[in-house]
């Protein structure tokens, strides 16, 4: 009898320990997944602010080199066009007035690091720009998917889907609006660049439990933004369910 109650107790003692163990260990597992909604939840919020507040910057200061009197000069005829250059021959011949611009937007950029590149382009396919092209090609603004998604929302600030330098292997985000006359019709678009490794430099700093990490994906599956160089503007393959962030 007494082993009995011995084995009996011991029997209930084990199913006790085993009870409390797996209470503990789900306790313990739903206390690490709720701290992870929390930490990963905290850092989307901060990620989302720096990134509106980043782009708010960018927008605003847009508005304010497109209102300048000297920029929204109407005299463009002597302006520097690529339309028929040849990157062996071409060579810059600024005028006056063109040189008062690049000198604006040049000031631009020695003060606002996170601008890439500040530019101009003119109904008549002249081309401004703060700094010289990385190479004198052909190129005309019109074309260009920053100056086209400007010239559809005439008078807006507009930021674009990410694009592909000419030049170079830059990977752009353009914030631009239309200069319009004073009978509101465009007669040129002005631009800010962010590069993408601009904006991945954000998020290097964003350090999650567990080796995570945050991207952006864009609306093709393009991974826009991100810390790990190497997916860079890739294509999202993995299964993995981004969480949105707000539109701002």
């Amino acid at each position: 009898m007494i082993r009995r109650f011995r084995l009996i107790f011991l029997i209930a003692y084990l199913i006790g320990v085993l009870a409390l163990l797996g209470v503990t260990f789900t306790s313990a597992r739903s206390e690490t997944i709720s701290l992870l909604e929390n930490q990963y939840t905290e850092s989307f919020r901060t990620t989302e602010l720096i990134f509106t507040n980043y782009f708010q910057e960018i927008q605003n200061d847009l508005l304010t080199l497109s209102e300048n009197e000297t920029v929204r000069t109407e005299d463009d005829e002597h302006f520097t066009s690529f339309l028929f250059a040849d990157e062996n021959s071409f060579e810059y011949n600024y005028s006056a007035e063109e040189l008062r611009i690049i000198q604006i937007f040049k000031s631009y950029l020695d003060n606002h690091p996170i601008a890439n590149s500040v530019y101009m382009g003119r109904e008549n396919g002249s081309f401004v720009r703060a700094t010289p092209r990385t190479s004198p090609t052909r190129y005309d603004p019109r074309t260009r998917p920053w100056y086209t998604a400007a010239m559809e929302n005439p008078g807006t600030v507009q930021m674009t889907v990410a694009y592909p330098s000419v030049t170079n292997d830059d990977i752009n985000i353009a914030f631009v609006i239309t200069l319009n006359d004073s009978n509101n019709i465009p007669y040129g678009v002005i631009g800010i660049d962010v590069t993408l490794a601009t904006l991945s430099e954000v998020l290097k700093d964003q350090q999650l439990l567990f080796g995570g990490h945050i991207e952006v994906v864009d609306d093709k599956d393009m991974i826009i933004v991100t810390p790990k160089d190497e997916n860079l503007y890739t294509l999202n393959k993995q299964e993995t369910n981004y969480r949105q962030l707000e539109q701002t």
